[in-house]
């Protein structure tokens, strides 16, 4: 072997020849193990979002469980996946750290997509979003509502109207009102 082409596991006289888990499958079998632990707290969200799906119980806010996080993540990675969303896409959200951050973020492992998440202030500059939007290659964007997607559309729209899937989220999170 040349040294140009040395791994580091070669350097560290480690050799990774070992067939290497997904980030996916490390999050589940250490989930699968932890169940009933608390995964998610929002405390500005309620309880009732996605409840049908994860079956939570209903109380001043959402907490999630592991399995009710798993549960919802793999319902909408189910959906994607019947949707037009392949392994390698991008899917690029614009939301702050809630539920959907996390359901969303596990469900592009789920689906061996590419997770992009970007600061939601991104949209309302619209140089800096064409920007972003230049750079990467969404194939599905995921934004907080329905305005934060079209101020981001609009920012690039010969980019935008390749976007496969849409998303938006429920309301706008606070202090970030257009």
């Amino acid at each position: 072997m040349s040294s140009s082409r040395r791994s580091l596991s070669f350097a560290m006289e480690e050799s990774l020849e070992r067939p290497l888990e997904s980030p996916h499958d490390l999050l589940t079998s250490g989930a699968l193990n932890n169940k009933s632990r608390t995964a998610v707290v929002c405390l500005h969200q309620h309880s009732s979002f996605l409840s049908s799906i994860t079956k939570s119980t209903l109380g001043d806010c959402l907490k999630w469980t592991i399995e009710e996080l798993l549960r919802a993540s793999h319902a909408f990675a189910r959906s994607l996946a019947a949707t037009v969303v392949r392994p390698g896409m991008w899917i690029t959200v614009f939301v702050h750290n809630v539920a959907e951050y996390h359901v969303v973020f596990r469900t592009s492992l789920e689906l061996n997509c590419i997770f992009a998440t970007l600061n939601l202030k991104t949209s309302m500059h619209g140089k800096e979003a064409k920007h972003v939007i230049e750079l990467l290659n969404l194939s599905v964007l995921v934004a907080p509502n329905v305005d934060c997607g079209k101020k981001i559309e609009n920012a690039a729209p010969e980019i935008a109207e390749n976007f496969l899937l849409k998303l938006f989220s429920q309301g706008n999170p606070e202090g970030l009102n257009s």
